[in-house]
């Protein structure tokens, strides 16, 4: 496990150009002409900020930290760089990343509790059958290499916070900016220094003016108001601006990094206004039951990827128990498979899941 960012994987396998990253979802689209026309979605920030909302909602039933919530949607985005969603079950996807990142980010639940949960929430596209949650398991962290290990913009976002002496509200806000930010392409183009660095830029010199993160968060419905501002505040924001400025200049920051990130979360709020929850669930849905119906399945023979992108075909006896003994003998490896309860400690950056 690499102890920092620049000797992980993430750095060197995971982080790309703008250019890399179209020419990444150019080939997807290029796979299967015929299902992008027949069964269009939402621009892709849209629909990743339903997929972000729903994986939230699932991480509100177990109360977990932020930080397990960044690293499902990190699992997430990373698998859908490779495998066309149209062709995937995304709620079995979801519930598995969501798993797989409480076992990472060491506060396991148990596979059976996990899909009792999920199933509350989708019961038409979850089976209850733990054989398949564990198949789906086996197939993300193929398609992701195994290399699970995600660096968060919370632990430089809080340092920050002390250097610069943000108040509760302001800290707040800039963990809104890191929390909305996954539904971006930042966190595969820049590190989490340079994020948090542009969350903080943003609370202390756009939002103060324009306001624009006041409306932000999938994940934070309320956020702090903004109140009408006194002298004295004015004065603190503006020293802590003008000592933030000072700091880029000294320091060895990518300013344009900053920008380009600020510049992107901007675009993002616009396009905000335009998201509808019920519209992405329903093209989720209208692909999902066609591929049921119609039998679509990808090109792979393995069983792991029939579970991935169908969970309604019904498997025979000797799938099952395949399936079932790859489990058993898997947790039996694994002690760590039993729910444990949650304990705060240093590397806790304290935010937790805010719907």
């Amino acid at each position: 496990m690499a102890s920092d960012f620049w000797s992980s994987t993430q750095n060197t396998q995971w982080r790309y150009t703008k250019s890399q990253l179209q020419d990444w979802q150019d080939d997807l689209g290029k796979e299967d002409v015929h299902l992008i026309r027949q069964w269009p979605l939402p621009e892709n920030r849209l629909l990743n900020i339903y997929l972000q909302q729903q994986i939230a909602k699932l991480g509100k039933r177990f109360q977990v930290h932020q930080p397990i919530l960044g690293t499902a949607m990190i699992f997430v985005r990373r698998f859908y760089l490779k495998i066309q969603i149209r062709k995937t079950n995304p709620y079995l996807l979801l519930v598995t990343a969501f798993y797989l990142a409480c076992k990472v980010e060491e506060t396991p639940h148990h596979i059976k509790t996990v899909l009792t949960e999920a199933r509350h929430l989708w019961s038409d596209f979850i089976s209850p059958l733990t054989g398949i949650l564990g198949e789906c398991e086996f197939l993300l962290i193929s398609e992701i290499n195994a290399q699970l290990v995600v660096h968060h913009p919370f632990r430089p976002l809080k340092e920050l916070s002390q250097m610069f002496g943000l108040s509760e509200e302001e800290y707040g806000l800039a963990c809104c900016f890191i929390n909305d930010h996954y539904a971006t392409n930042l966190p595969f183009l820049y590190p989490p220094h340079i994020i948090a660095v542009a969350a903080v830029s943003a609370v202390l010199t756009i939002r103060p003016s324009l306001g624009v993160l006041s409306a932000a968060g999938p994940l934070v419905r309320n956020p702090p108001a903004i109140t009408s501002t006194t002298n004295q505040m004015q004065t603190s924001a503006q020293n802590k601006t003008q000592k933030l400025k000072l700091w880029l200049v000294e320091s060895d920051v990518d300013v344009e990094g900053v920008i380009d990130c600020v510049q992107e979360m901007v675009s993002l709020y616009v396009i905000w206004e335009q998201y509808s929850e019920k519209e992405c669930r329903d093209h989720i849905n209208r692909f999902w039951f066609h591929s049921h119906n119609d039998n679509i399945r990808p090109t792979q023979s393995q069983n792991s990827y029939n579970w991935a992108y169908s969970k309604r075909s019904e498997p025979n006896k000797d799938q099952i128990t395949q399936i079932t003994q790859v489990v058993e003998d898997d947790a039996l490896s694994k002690p760590m498979e039993t729910a444990i309860p949650v304990k705060d400690s240093d590397d806790d950056d304290g935010t937790r899941a805010l719907v």
